[in-house]
C-alpha cells in the first residue's frame, strides 16, 4: 500500500479553495496555503506512522512512502520548496 502527503502539490484541494500546507510559503505562491509549523510537521509524522499501522493492519505486505513527483516528502529535499531556516530545511 501507498500512502503519500501531496504538500502543495494538491490540485483538488485549490480546485475547492481549501488551504494547502507547505513547507515553506514561496512568494509566488497564488493558491491560498500556510506553511507548516514544526508541530504541523510531527503530527504528519505521526499520522504517517499511524496510516503504516493501519496499513500493516489491513493485512498489506508492505507499505510505500511516496516520496517522489513534488509531492511533501520530496518538497522537504528540494531548495525550490523548502526554504526553512529551521531542523527542517536549512543547508545539510
Amino acid at each position: 500500500m501507498q500512502i503519500v502527503h501531496a504538500g502543495a502539490n494538491s490540485p483538488y484541494l485549490t480546485s475547492k479553495d481549501i488551504a494547502l500546507t507547505v513547507v515553506s510559503s514561496l512568494p509566488d505562491m497564488t493558491a491560498p496555503h500556510h506553511e507548516m509549523t514544526e508541530e504541523d510537521i510531527e503530527n504528519i509524522i505521526s499520522d504517517f506512522a499511524a496510516a503504516a499501522l493501519r496499513v500493516h493492519e489491513a493485512g498489506f505486505d508492505a507499505v510505500q512512502l511516496h516520496g517522489a513527483h513534488g509531492y511533501l516528502m520530496s518538497q522537504f529535499a528540494s531548495p525550490l520548496f523548502n526554504h526553512r531556516t529551521d531542523k527542517w530545511g536549512g543547508k545539510p
